[in-house]
């Protein structure tokens, strides 16, 4: 019985023809398999087979597919992950040439406005220059010009009298006068009022001057003790700024320097001039403000440096 056993076991399971054809399936499969997975395919001479070849070559097969899964969902996971965990690197490429170009597009918008500024600057002081200074006109475009650009009249020393100055004294006391009411008083055109004003700015700076060469100042409690006399007069100090206002269509800080202080500087002036062995002989102690005036008015021709009409 042993000797039976023995024998059937050593026998092969297999007859020739089918061990020869098994053998052409499986190395069928491995090339297959094998050229998908770029592996190289065993030659007949390396390749063994197995004597149960379906169940041992079921696990390789298995595990070829899931290798070259593996391989070929590796690159994808890679890319969405260089797009999903850095949207910054995508994003800040468009947003910074955007920046750098409306930047730049306002930078030369303002040196156009610049540009433009200054060239219209110039242009109005020119123009300006040319109708007072060239043409000799005073009124109408060179008059609305000549309230903005600070264009000399006359330098008493070395203080200018600009137009504009001129002209808003004449609109004042041009107000002034369109108030009279009295048949006998005869309104004076505006070319007398301009007139008028010219002089009347002349002889205060002349004034000025003079005062500071014998070192007299006005100081503002000086124009404060003149205004409070003013407001005692009147009663309030609504009424002077009421009256000021309707009279030349001034405000009260206007009246204190271009009346107040020029009044309060002559006055000095006069108390210093009869104190002089020279003037005081034009005038003595007790001369008028009018007085005064008339003295000025013969000395601004050696003080007046006049560069317009």
């Amino acid at each position: 019985m042993s000797d039976s056993k023995e024998k059937d076991l050593n026998k092969p399971a297999f007859d020739e023809p089918t061990r020869k054809r098994m053998h052409e399936v499986v190395l069928a499969w491995l090339q297959k398999h094998g050229s998908e997975s770029n592996v190289s395919t065993p030659t007949i001479a390396s390749a063994r087979v197995p004597s149960s070849p379906l169940p041992v070559e079921e696990k390789p097969k298995k595990e070829l597919k899931t290798a070259v899964r593996r391989q070929t969902s590796a690159p994808q996971e890679i890319k969405k992950q260089a797009v999903i965990l850095d949207p910054s690197h995508e994003l800040a490429s468009p947003r910074m040439p955007l920046l750098l170009t409306s930047g730049s597009h306002l930078h030369t918008l303002l040196r156009k406005f610049v540009t433009v500024a200054v060239y219209a600057f110039v242009g109005v002081h020119i123009l300006a220059a040319l109708l007072v200074y060239g043409f000799k006109q005073t009124n109408g475009v060179a008059q609305v010009l000549s309230n903005f650009v600070p264009l000399p009249y006359a330098f008493v020393s070395y203080h200018p009298i600009f137009y504009s100055e001129i002209n808003k004294e004449t609109d004042a006391l041009d107000l002034f006068y369109s108030q009279q009411t009295a048949q006998n008083v005869r309104r004076p055109t505006r070319d007398d009022i301009h007139r008028l004003v010219t002089t009347a700015i002349t002889r205060r700076l002349v004034a000025e001057e003079l005062a500071r060469r014998r070192g007299i100042w006005v100081t503002e409690k000086d124009i404060d003790a003149a205004l409070a006399k003013v407001v005692e007069q009147a009663g309030s100090l609504d009424k002077v700024k009421g009256s000021i206002k309707q009279l030349w269509g001034w405000r009260l800080s206007e009246y204190r320097y271009y009346v107040l202080r020029p009044y309060l500087v002559k006055e000095q002036l006069l108390v210093a001039f009869s104190e002089d062995p020279i003037i005081k002989r034009e005038l003595p102690a007790g001369s008028s403000i009018q007085s005064l005036d008339r003295y000025l008015d013969k000395v601004a021709p050696t003080m007046l440096k006049q560069v317009g009409p």
